[in-house]
């Protein structure tokens, strides 16, 4: 399937730096921002928990689902933005369980995918103060929304990807921002190992006054760290 890519959206880049305390994002004008994920991620109850499932699970077992899980997204993310683009796709060359996950996504694309403002494209906000690589922002279901794809070991619920809605909130701001059109919506696509999928959709101002908590609270720890 051939998607339509609006040529008419500029959106100004940000360099990717990646550093022992997280991955950063530096502006066209000097200024360095926190990745979404670095944010949300150095939350102190976030950290904990994963600490704590560390432990529970042994060093050596943790690093191993970590290592599985990483590849598993990037696997399906490569798939995926070749596909939108429209760059050929050799099956031969990827692990079936790769294969069977994309499909399962690429049904859902084919049937809300209208029209591809951007993909896997570095962002950032200077009102937010924050950066990140939005998976997908286009016309799905006749409305400007973000996508977001994600892989995972078991199903998960609404109530388990709070953070996932953060992070696409922060993308339709960085790119309302910077383009000026309205993107109020965001759907988060995710695949569990055992091929189940779900489709969560919402708005992004239910989560915008969480996200600035979270950022509030992320700046004041960097500011009393220093």
């Amino acid at each position: 399937m051939t998607f339509l890519i609006d040529p008419s959206i500029k959106l100004p880049r940000a360099k990717q730096i990646n550093t022992s305390n997280g991955r950063r994002y530096q502006t066209p004008d000097g200024n360095v921002y926190p990745s979404i994920t670095t944010l949300l991620g150095d939350q102190p109850e976030k950290k904990r928990s994963i600490a704590e499932w560390r432990a529970r699970v042994g060093e050596e077992e943790a690093n191993k689902i970590s290592r599985q899980a990483a590849n598993r997204g990037t696997d399906l993310h490569n798939l995926m933005e070749k596909y939108i683009l429209g760059d050929e796709i050799d099956v031969k060359k990827i692990m079936p369980s790769t294969i069977a996950r994309f499909r399962i996504v690429q049904k859902c694309l084919d049937a809300n995918l209208q029209l591809v403002y951007a993909s896997e494209t570095p962002m950032f906000s200077d009102i937010l103060r924050i950066a990140g690589t939005a998976d997908l922002i286009c016309e799905w279901d006749g409305e400007v929304t973000v996508i977001d794809y994600k892989t995972s070991r078991k199903r998960k619920t609404a109530d388990m990807i709070t953070d996932y809605f953060m992070q696409a909130t922060a993308y339709s701001i960085m790119f309302e921002e910077h383009t000026g059109i309205e993107c109020h919506n965001f759907a988060i696509l995710i695949v569990s190992d055992e091929g189940e999928f779900d489709c969560f959709r919402g708005k992004r101002n239910d989560y915008v006054r969480q996200l600035i908590r979270v950022r509030d609270q992320y700046e004041w720890r960097k500011r009393n760290a220093a």
